[in-house]
């Protein structure tokens, strides 16, 4: 007979969180099906298998650990209480995964890497270039097993701050291996778009992000200097100059009428709708109706934050929008905070992925999309892992050394 006790501390180690943690990547990355779900829900059975075994204390987690578990809470109760019926139980449940995959990544953290850890890593994110590549070329199948260019451009682009970091952590001859798959990934973000605006606003982001994490004080005004003066030649140059360059322009881009109609949308609300919102998932259901004959198929306005101000209200929505910007200027704090290298690379590596998520979610998909919110799981529990770490100064994970002798 099984010893209940003998079992629960045999699933309280590493490896079977990381197990789940690699599969709901690979299937959401590569195959690009339903069983990311399954595996997110199993991690969350192996936590709760790790509480019972003693092994972990939730609630003994750091301040801010728990409150970006209140946000989820708050988004996702509010919801369900202002419009039960209107709300999309489907995309609500995605915040629970959410969670789940935050508080996973945290422990599986925690709990410490080895050499294999580290290897896997470096073995799935090549498999899932491999596939891709395999997908595109062998089956003829443009997008690899996304339908658009833009979703395997992002999972591409997300990936590729993972391969450099591991790349730097192997030794050669794997070392030249995950190079190899970084250009090739890079080559997937791209895709032969005749049009790349998004994928180099996301590598530019990922690039300036890291970039401003590293540099002094006067690097960092004569950047945003630099930046703003970029951004106004962008706004003023004709549209005819930048189309001749592949851009799109805001002549030519449809998010510029879809976020004009949404907010036409907002606007018409009344006050309970305008502080407490219409529920979650009901944006996707009136944007057909509130916008032109040629956008009728389309259902999401392409911009978070008037997502949340239709969906959620201003009230949730200044709180989520709050909490993502302290995320980010942590991020951009937290590579200088650190004491070892190996944890400051984790950080940057963390940091270009945390840009290129904002920059393609917030333009491509929607709020409570599986592709807008498990990524952020996975960052969200990274980044928190890190900050634990800085007040004790101490390595964020045990680094194995270089391998692939």
């Amino acid at each position: 007979m099984i010893d209940r006790q003998r079992l629960l501390v045999a699933l309280s180690g590493p490896h079977w969180l990381f197990a789940a943690l690699a599969a709901a990547v690979f299937i959401q990355f590569a195959l690009n099906r339903g069983g990311v779900e399954p595996a997110i829900w199993t991690a969350g059975a192996l936590l709760i298998a790790q509480v019972a075994a003693g092994a972990y204390r939730p609630w003994e987690l750091p301040l801010r650990d728990l409150a970006v578990v209140a946000v989820v809470a708050l988004a996702l109760v509010s919801s369900w209480l202002v419009a039960p019926e209107a709300s999309d139980a489907h995309r609500g449940l995605r915040l629970v995964k959410l969670v789940i995959l935050v508080l996973a990544v945290r422990q599986l953290a925690a709990l410490g890497f080895d050499r294999r850890h580290v290897l896997a890593a470096a073995v799935i994110a090549c498999a899932i270039v491999a596939w891709q590549l395999t997908v595109r070329l062998a089956v003829g199948s443009p997008y690899g097993t996304f339908a658009n260019p833009h979703f395997l451009a992002f999972f591409a682009a997300l990936l590729l701050p993972a391969l450099l970091m591991l790349a730097r952590s192997l030794r050669s001859p794997l070392r030249h291996v995950v190079y190899l798959c970084a250009l090739l990934d890079l080559w997937l973000i791209f895709n032969e778009s005749t049009r790349p605006t998004i994928p180099l606003l996301s590598l530019s982001a990922a690039a300036a992000a890291v970039a401003w994490s590293a540099a002094g004080v006067r690097v960092r005004w004569l950047a945003a200097g630099a930046l703003s003066a970029l951004l106004c030649f962008l706004l003023l140059a004709p549209d005819a100059w930048l189309a001749s360059l592949g851009l799109i322009t805001p002549a030519q881009d449809e998010r510029v009428r879809l976020w004009s109609d949404s907010w036409r949308l907002i606007a018409a609300g009344d006050l309970r709708a305008w502080l407490l919102g219409h529920g979650i998932g009901t944006l996707r259901s009136a944007l057909p109706g509130g916008t032109i004959p040629e956008f009728v198929g389309l259902t999401m306005p392409h911009n978070h934050l008037l997502a949340l101000l239709y969906e959620n209200g201003a009230v949730i929505a200044a709180i989520v929008t709050g909490a993502i910007g302290a995320f980010l200027v942590q991020s951009l704090r937290l590579p200088q905070r650190l004491a070892d290298a190996p944890s400051r690379a984790l950080a940057r590596a963390n940091l270009a992925a945390t840009a290129i998520w904002l920059v393609f979610s917030f333009l491509a998909f929607d709020t409570y999309s599986r592709h807008t919110l498990y990524p952020l799981g996975y960052l969200l529990g990274i980044h928190l892992h890190l900050a634990s770490r800085v007040a004790g100064n101490s390595p964020a994970f045990d680094t194995p050394p270089a391998t692939g002798e």
